[in-house]
C-alpha cells in the first residue's frame, strides 16, 4: 500500500511511495518545482519540444540542471540546442541506442531524491492523454529507497555513452572527440 505521509503538493509524498497514472508525471514535476533549485536527471528514448517547454517552465534553467539520457545522437543535439537557446545553466547528454526505460529523478540541494518510474515518455500526450501508469519514490539522503534511486541512475549513466558534442552559452556549436561528458554552462 502506497505510503502518503509527509505530502507535498498534488498529494505525492515527500517521502514514500505513490502510484499513478497519465496525471503522475505532471504532478512529480509540480513537487519539483517547490525546491529553489535542483538536478532533474531523466532518461527520454521519444521526447517532443511541448513537453520541454512544459518542463522548464516548471524547473527553470537558471537554478536548476538536467542530466538527459536518448536514443539517438541527434536527439541529444536537438536537445543540448533545446536548452542552450533557453540559457540553461547546466546540461549533459548521454547516448543509449538501445533506450527504452522512463526514468525521472529529481536530486533536491539537501540530497533528497523524488523519482518516477513508468510507461510516461517525456511528451505531451504522455502527460495529457495517453492511458500511463507508473510509480513515484520519495526518498530522504541515506535511506534504503534513496540509494536503490541512485543505483539505478548510476546503472543507467553505465550503460549509455557520453555525447561528444559540447555547446557553452555565449559560444559557438562545436563537435570534439576529446571530450566525455557535455554540458552548457554560464
Amino acid at each position: 500500500m502506497p505510503t502518503r505521509r509527509d505530502c507535498g503538493i498534488g498529494l505525492l509524498p515527500r517521502r514514500g511511495f505513490a502510484l499513478g497514472q497519465t496525471d503522475l508525471l505532471p504532478r512529480f514535476l509540480e513537487l519539483t518545482a517547490s525546491y529553489s533549485g535542483g538536478n532533474l536527471f531523466f532518461t527520454a528514448p521519444f521526447f517532443d519540444s511541448e513537453f520541454l517547454e512544459r518542463l522548464v517552465s516548471y524547473l527553470p534553467g537558471k537554478t536548476n540542471s538536467f542530466e538527459l539520457i536518448v536514443r539517438q545522437p541527434e536527439a541529444a543535439r536537438e536537445i543540448i540546442e533545446y536548452f542552450w537557446r533557453r540559457s540553461c545553466r547546466s546540461v549533459s547528454v548521454r547516448v543509449a541506442e538501445r533506450l527504452h526505460a522512463k526514468v525521472y529523478i529529481f536530486e533536491s540541494p539537501k540530497g533528497d531524491l523524488l523519482a518516477v518510474v513508468g510507461s510516461h515518455n517525456p511528451t505531451v500526450a504522455a502527460i495529457t492523454q495517453n492511458l500511463e501508469a507508473g510509480i513515484f519514490v520519495g526518498a530522504k539522503s541515506g535511506c534504503e529507497e534513496w540509494r536503490h534511486l541512485l543505483e539505478l541512475r548510476n546503472s543507467l549513466r553505465a550503460s549509455s555513452n557520453a555525447y561528444l558534442g559540447e555547446i557553452t552559452a555565449g559560444a559557438s556549436r562545436r563537435e570534439t572527440t576529446h571530450e566525455y561528458s557535455h554540458s552548457i554552462n554560464q
